[in-house]
C-alpha cells in the first residue's frame, strides 16, 4: 500500500474534527430537550397541584337564582364566585334578560337571592335595583354566640358555609371557648375581610 500523501493526511483529520463536532452538537441538543422537557413536565405537576390544593380550601355556598335566566332555582357555586359565574351555571340567560342595573362582577353569599330582570319588567315598572338580595341579619337584633352556637347557627352568618362552621366547632372542641370575638380569626378561611363582615353578628 503506497504512502498517504499529506494533503490527504489533512483532509481526513478536518473531516474527523467536523464528524465530532457534529456529533457534539447534536448530543447537546438532544440532551438540552430533555431537560426542558423534564422542566416544562414538573411545571405542569406543580401548576395543577396548586390548582387542586386552592380548590380544596374554597367553601360551597348555596344561592337562588331566577327571573331571565334559563335555569332558574337554587345552585351551588364558589364562595369566590361573582354573579356572573352564577348565570352562567344558570345555562345562561334568556334573549330577552336586561342587564342595565346587573353588576356582573358582584361577589356572592351564601342564600343570597339573585334576580334577573326581563326587558318587559322595565315597561311595567317592575322595581329592578335591587338584583342581588343578601340575607338581612341585622333585622333580628340576635347575635350569634360563637361559643355556643351549632353548625346551622353558624351558617346563618355573612360568608359563613357548612365547612368553615364546622372548623369553628372543631376549634372550640381543641382550645376551647373564645375570649373575644376576634379570636375567631384564628380559624383558617377567617381572615380580616371575612372578619369585618361578620363582626356586628358574633358575640362570645
Amino acid at each position: 500500500m503506497g504512502k498517504i500523501s499529506k494533503r490527504t493526511r489533512i483532509i481526513i483529520i478536518v473531516i474527523g474534527i467536523i464528524i465530532v463536532i457534529v456529533g457534539y452538537y447534536f448530543y447537546q441538543k438532544d440532551e438540552n430537550n430533555i431537560i426542558i422537557e423534564n422542566i416544562n413536565e414538573n411545571a405542569n405537576y406543580n401548576i395543577n397541584n396548586e390548582i387542586e390544593d386552592s380548590e380544596k380550601n374554597i367553601e360551597k355556598i348555596m344561592v337562588y337564582i331566577s327571573g331571565a335566566v334559563n335555569s332558574p332555582g337554587v345552585i351551588e357555586i364558589k364562595s369566590d364566585m361573582r354573579v356572573k359565574d352564577a348565570i352562567e351555571l344558570a345555562n345562561g340567560l334568556k334573549d330577552n334578560a336586561d342587564l342595565t342595573n346587573i353588576n356582573l362582577a358582584e361577589k356572592l353569599q351564601d342564600e343570597c337571592k339573585i334576580y334577573i330582570p326581563e326587558k318587559s319588567d322595565i315597561n311595567n315598572d317592575v322595581n329592578t335595583q335591587s338584583t342581588v338580595n343578601v340575607p338581612n341579619k341585622s333585622t333580628t337584633k340576635k347575635l350569634i354566640n360563637i361559643n355556643t352556637a351549632n353548625s346551622e347557627e353558624l351558617k346563618t352568618l355573612p360568608g359563613i358555609g357548612q365547612t368553615t362552621a364546622e372548623k369553628i366547632i372543631e376549634y372550640r372542641k381543641k382550645n376551647g371557648k373564645f375570649s373575644k370575638i376576634e379570636d375567631i380569626k384564628n380559624i383558617k378561611g377567617i381572615g380580616e375581610a371575612k372578619f369585618e363582615e361578620i363582626k356586628d353578628y358574633i358575640s362570645v
